[in-house]
């Protein structure tokens, strides 16, 4: 999702943002979130960076070309 360069540790803490969002949906849910890793761990955690990411480009200002 979008074009801007961001460095190693955004995407550190959006995994880890994305992780605990994750497991607090999950958890709402009904499902489990995230307890030890593996796969399920890896989607809760891709879930939840998914939709961080996506609220981030949703508030940030758009650049037009």
């Amino acid at each position: 999702m979008g074009t801007g360069r961001r460095g190693c540790g955004f995407t550190l803490l959006i995994g880890m943002l994305g992780g605990v969002l994750g497991g607090i949906l999950f958890n709402a849910a009904g499902q489990r979130g995230l307890t030890r890793f593996g796969a399920w761990s890896i989607l809760v955690a891709f879930v939840g960076a998914s939709l961080v990411l996506a609220a981030l480009e949703a508030v940030s200002p758009s650049r037009r070309r």
